[in-house]
């Protein structure tokens, strides 16, 4: 067996590599460990804490690393396969991180037993459970997945790796490579400082402004309801992400993103939060979890969570897909349409017979490659995809309109019909204004056939991406909007995500809270904001609301001002209310009798209205939630979401963030880290220090 440590710079690509024990000096470091010669292939499988997230990640190694700060308590060493580091020991498949707690990832690894500093946390224990909460679910946070997919990949579908968690990057040819590098953790303890790898410190100096006038006007966001005066609220469900990837990536390019590129809804819903599947034969299940708000401990706040029933391929219907590619010449830089070709020959590898496909591209005019082949044609679908170019101008609205001609000559009854767009949204031919491509989707998507986007190229500097168009396509069309910024997002979206992207669980899936004005005295629905619904709205079935995919979750969080508070309900700022909002507020908003009335206990009562995906009519569920229902100690899915929600409101320069908390919540988000299996968590606090380090 070998043992290798690696510790360097990312930003110069210098490294420093041993075999020697390395005495613990707090520097952060990368490890890589081996159980056969160099030269022969490692048996080790890949695992999810091995995820890259540096854009400078090593390409060249292939194998597994395993990576994380020494714990300066005593020396690394390999006796009689156990790597020790300090004096620490735990159980195999610990990762090796130095918290509090090891975790709870699996790591095969032919009899090697991985040591870490810390104590074990039994699996099943309240302080990852608290209360023992009804639907709570694994203890895991990571990436979008689902078990489909997951499933398909594991089987060997052709051009797939059998690993669904992946240690490097996608090529632009398909080839998935390994890599080994990576911005480290930060300890635990203050904010994250990543200076030893190169990565970005926290600044010491005074708090930065997020709300400088250089990034955009004030946002518009949900304001406080008095409970008193309106008690429900209503929202729709969105499994958007895109706004979250986008702000990656302008993070990695040295840019604060603009406010209104962010939106708190899609930070929370890239990832998958694993609550309790759903029992046999029901769609989806509710999470709710009630405790202090981490920003504002005067406050309470009200986290839902939402979780997709799984399907395997084998049970899933079958697929009408149309592949729509933006071929114009704004799509020819490396980021666009080379990382979308390799995205969909992932997504076309996987189909099966019974799947339909088509590819329509467009630039000054539209094309038909492919018309109604079936799925599992492969390499006729792939050499079509791998032939594709860039040139001219882009009349998306004419590739958009031959795309849904397609969809509904190769309609399948029963089954998945959609559109799957990749594009950078700079349209400027034909129907180009937004609000005539949002109603002329809007409008098909009554027809049966949905719409999905994938958005490629950078919205910054000059980028040309446009963020709004493609969510709003997304979003009217009943579809899911990735935003795709490297290669390992698009295996993520393509790939291990493509179940949940394609097939759908439930649709026109609402959400209802009523507050009890004995004990609320005000209230906000965080993020959402162009998903908010006129209250009558919940009980319409021909009110259109959001779909949720197979195995996919959706979270939510509501801001509290309990009654005893000695504050008022604070009014917002001018021109800062969603339009949306006003038009909840404007129509009809009167509830029915069919729902259980509140008791004098309860604090809150939660609806859930949904449709079976092949059910016209809809199911309600209610839960009433009352105070003895809080647990004594937040969960870490509780705290991990509050402190995404924190995050994003940073960024987002939110009025109702009087304070920046800056140490707290690298602290917050560190100790998070034992559900982190994928490195998601990880992922996101080095988006905090590198945002931080940006700040004006």
């Amino acid at each position: 067996m070998q043992a290798r440590w690696q510790q360097g710079d990312p930003t110069t690509g210098r490294r420093t590599e041993g075999a020697a024990p390395l005495a613990g000096t707090g520097s952060p470091l990368l490890l890589r460990v081996a159980t056969t010669p160099a030269t022969g292939p490692s048996p080790l499988t890949q695992f999810g804490t091995t995820r890259p997230t540096s854009p400078k990640a090593d390409s060249k190694g292939k194998r597994p690393v395993i990576r994380g700060p020494p714990c300066g308590a005593g020396p690394l060493a390999v006796t009689r396969g156990r790597l020790e580091v300090g004096t620490g020991i735990a159980k195999a498949g610990s990762m090796l991180r130095p918290t509090a707690y090891t975790f709870a990832a699996l790591l095969s690894c032919a009899g090697l037993a991985v040591s870490a500093c810390g104590t074990d946390l039994p699996q099943g224990t309240t302080e990852a459970d608290p209360g023992g909460n009804d639907h709570y679910g694994d203890d895991f946070i990571g990436y979008k997945t689902s078990a489909a997919s997951r499933a398909a990949l594991e089987s060997g579908s052709p051009g797939l790796s059998s690993s669904s968690g992946g240690t490097g990057s996608l090529g632009v040819d398909g080839a998935y490579e390994g890599a080994g590098g990576s911005v480290p953790l930060p300890a635990t303890g203050g904010s994250p400082n990543l200076g030893g790898m190169g990565g970005l410190p926290v600044p010491e100096n005074e708090p930065a402004s997020w709300r400088d006038p250089l990034r955009g006007a004030a946002p518009a966001e949900n304001p406080y309801f008095p409970a008193a005066e309106d008690a429900v609220s209503t929202f729709s469900i969105d499994v958007d992400s895109g706004s979250y990837t986008l702000t990656r990536a302008s993070l990695n390019a040295g840019v604060l993103p603009e406010r209104s590129a962010i939106r708190i809804e899609e930070f929370l819903n890239y990832f998958h939060f694993h609550y309790e599947k759903p029992a046999a034969g029901t769609p989806l299940s509710l999470y709710t979890e009630l405790g202090a708000c981490p920003w504002n401990p005067a406050h309470d706040l009200l986290l839902l969570g939402v979780q997709g029933q799984d399907l395997t391929l084998a049970d899933a219907p079958p697929l009408n897909l149309v592949f729509l590619v933006d071929v114009s010449g704004s799509m020819a830089a490396a980021n666009k349409l080379p990382l979308l070709q390799s995205g969909f020959r992932m997504l076309a590898r996987q189909l099966r017979p019974q799947d339909r496909v088509s590819l329509v591209t467009y630039a000054g005019w539209e094309s038909v490659l492919l018309s109604g082949v079936h799925g599992d044609e492969h390499e006729r679908i792939e050499a079509a995809i791998a032939g594709l170019s860039s040139s001219g101008s882009t009349n998306g609205a004419g590739g958009i309109q031959k795309a849904y001609e397609l969809a509904a000559e190769h309609f399948i009854d029963g089954g998945s019909n959609r559109v799957v767009l990749g594009t950078d949204a700079d349209f400027n031919v034909g129907i180009s204004s937004q609000e005539e491509l949002v109603a002329f989707i809007a409008a098909k998507r009554d027809t049966g056939v949905f719409l999905s986007v994938y958005g490629f190229g950078a919205a910054w500097g000059e980028g040309n991406f446009q963020d709004d168009i493609a969510e709003q396509l997304a979003d009217n069309g009943n579809g899911i909007y990735y935003y795709i910024d490297t290669p390992e997002e698009a295996r993520r979206a393509f790939a291990e995500s493509a179940s949940g992207s394609l097939f759908t669980v439930a649709k026109d899936v609402k959400l209802q809270v009523e507050f009890n004005p004995m004990h609320v005295k005000g209230y906000r629905l965080i993020g959402y904001e162009n998903r908010v619904l006129a209250d009558g709205d919940f009980s319409n079935d021909a009110v259109d609301a959001g779909e949720l995919g197979a195995g996919l979750s959706v979270t939510a969080l509501y801001e509290i001002i309990p009654a005893a508070a000695a504050e008022g309900v604070p009014p917002p700022l001018s021109g800062t209310v969603p339009e949306s909002v006003s038009a909840a507020e404007s129509s009809e908003s009167e509830t029915t009798g069919e729902f259980d009335p509140l008791g004098a206990d309860d604090y809150v009562q939660v609806r859930l209205r949904y449709k079976k995906s092949e059910s016209t009519e809809s199911t309600l569920e209610q839960y009433a939630k009352t105070l003895t229902d809080r647990p004594p100690s937040p969960s870490y899915k509780f705290l991990f979401a509050a402190g995404v929600t924190e995050f994003a409101s940073l960024l987002l320069g939110s009025q109702y963030l009087e304070s920046e908390r800056q140490d707290e919540l690298a602290d917050q988000l560190a100790k998070t880290r034992i559900l982190d299996r994928e490195g998601a968590i990880h992922e996101a606090e080095v988006m905090l220090a590198q945002a931080l380090e940006l700040a004006p």
